[in-house]
């Protein structure tokens, strides 16, 4: 990673990002790890997540995850708070994505047909309320795309109206 070319670092990140969000969804904390080495192996610049050992209630390291390392446990949260957290951790890989392309890369995933596939332990309220939540982004992300909103107003209105969402929910 540290001798790849800008170009190269910016296909890998493009790539990294269609699955961002399901990291988040799954806390998948350590998908790259510090150095952008750990979890990915990168082969003509598309990574692939090989090792998701950090995902779910689990650390990376074994044991369980706490509030160390994150507002609420996995399958205990009722918001996916781990798309911004998962920035914060590796802002190399993952610190400039705006929250327009985060909910974009969203809108592609069919999260109907991935909670389908899902065995029924994973399926608490808590995590279908995430998913519920990152459907509704998603879907707004759509909408304010066909708007014809600039990325800008586009990252700004999706901040609030998650805010939004999250005060609704008391």
């Amino acid at each position: 990673w540290k001798e790849a070319s800008v170009e190269d670092k910016a296909q890998v990140r493009k790539e990294l990002l269609k699955g961002y969000p399901l990291d988040a969804l799954f806390a998948n904390w350590d998908v790259v790890g510090r150095r952008i080495k750990n979890n990915v192996l990168i082969q003509n610049n598309i990574p692939w997540r090989i090792d998701n050992g950090g995902a779910l209630k689990c650390r990376a390291q074994g044991g369980l995850k706490d509030d160390k390392y994150g507002k609420q446990v996995w399958g205990e949260r009722m918001f996916p708070d781990d798309w911004i957290a998962l920035r914060n951790y590796n802002p190399e890989a993952f610190g400039d994505f705006t929250a327009h392309e985060i909910w974009h890369a969203a809108s592609e995933i069919d999260f109907d047909d991935l909670v389908s596939k899902l065995p029924n332990h994973i399926l608490t309220e808590p995590f279908l309320h995430c998913v519920s939540v990152m459907k509704d982004m998603a879907k707004t992300c759509q909408g304010l795309e066909a708007a014809g909103k600039t990325t800008e107003e586009i990252s700004s209105a999706l901040a609030a109206h998650y805010d939004e969402l999250k005060a609704s929910h008391v």
